[in-house]
């Protein structure tokens, strides 16, 4: 098993890697074990191992980015390039992508940079002109088209897995009928029309300089395991909905109480974020296919969901902020118009209908 201690070393073993000194390292595991290995001279490696019962997780993953570079040439440098896969411990690595930094480390530090939300609107928009046939023979273990949410009602086994926080957040949702409802409308419309990546959240976007250059102006999706055949809004709602997520979660709320009062003294206002929401809408409408604002917007409410369950899985006790994302979503199911003016800072009439 790959650690921190012993990554630079299977590099070495591998030929990719002259001496382990020569190397940083840095953990970015999350649900499979993910290094970024940075070399004094520059440029570097990704290396991601799956679990055992994951086997076909990581071959199907290089399978896909080969597809997608090779239906549209464009995606060449706005998807990493896969350098080596060791089937035998289940492990890919791919080319590091220069200085390389992804979203969420600029958003923790609240920078919304409106030029690389417009590459990743760019990128999305050249990723869903491909057709659901270029992922044909790539099946994914996770189909659903909110993954995150549980079932309702949830499987026992769903259960068994959920920490006490996350079972707290589900009597939430359990007692909240309209939002359950809406819910289970949205995981029903998905259309299979376009090939997606299924995760594109801000830690899935690094942002790296151009050859020749310093400034970090360009961005390429990573971690693709749940790109799949599906609707490009899922993808949209996604963008949309991380800028709330990361809005909501800079709230500083101690209890429950004065939750109404709270939105306006987060630390990440959704003012400062605005200008990077409208660059990236304008760069995917400009360039993608057809797009509906208000669908996204459903996504998004969907997605929130998701990551708030998210949340709660690694929290011991339920934050009261989970308690505001489910009301959040629940607004935008039921006024999309109204949060596209005021939550992102959008043209209602934008995108069709």
């Amino acid at each position: 098993m790959l650690t921190h201690a012993n990554v630079a070393r299977y590099l070495c073993e591998r030929g990719l890697l002259r001496r382990a000194a020569e190397a940083g390292v840095l953990d970015a595991s999350g649900r499979n074990r993910v290094f970024v290995v940075s070399l004094r001279a520059g440029g570097g490696f990704v290396v991601k191992q799956s679990e055992d019962r994951d086997e076909t997780l990581l071959p199907r993953e290089a399978g896909v980015l080969r597809r997608v570079v090779a239906a549209e040439p464009r995606l060449a440098g706005r998807v990493p390039t896969a350098v080596s896969y060791d089937g035998s411990q289940h492990i890919l690595v791919y080319e590091l992508l220069g200085d390389s930094m992804d979203l969420g480390a600029y958003h923790a530090r609240g920078r919304f940079p409106p030029l690389l939300a417009r590459e990743v609107g760019r990128a999305l928009a050249l990723l869903h002109r491909l057709g659901p046939a270029t992922v044909d023979g790539y099946p994914v273990q996770r189909d659903d088209v909110l993954p995150g949410i549980p079932r309702d009602p949830p499987t026992l086994d769903q259960m068994l897995r959920m920490s006490d926080a996350a079972v707290r957040l589900l009597a939430l949702l359990q007692r909240a009928t309209e939002l359950r409802e809406r819910l289970a409308e949205l995981q029903a419309s998905g259309e299979t029309v376009a090939t997606v990546h299924g995760d594109a959240r801000p830690s899935n976007c690094v942002a790296f300089p151009p050859p020749g250059t310093r400034r970090r102006t360009r961005v390429a999706l990573v971690d693709w395991e749940l790109a799949r055949a599906g609707d490009p809004h899922i993808d949209l709602g996604t963008v949309l909905a991380e800028y709330l997520h990361t809005w909501l979660w800079s709230i500083p709320v101690i209890d429950g109480a004065g939750l109404p009062q709270a939105p306006r003294y987060a630390r990440r206002p959704l003012r400062a974020m605005q200008p990077a929401i409208g660059a990236f809408w304008l760069a995917y409408t400009d360039t993608g296919p057809p797009a509906s604002l208000r669908r996204a917007i459903e996504f998004a409410a969907g997605h929130l969901v998701a990551v708030s369950f998210e949340r709660a899985q690694t929290q011991p006790t339920l934050d009261p902020r989970a308690g505001l994302a489910l009301q959040l979503s629940l607004n935008l199911l039921r006024r999309p118009t109204e949060a596209a003016a005021h939550l992102f800072g959008l043209d209602p009439l934008a995108g069709a209908p």
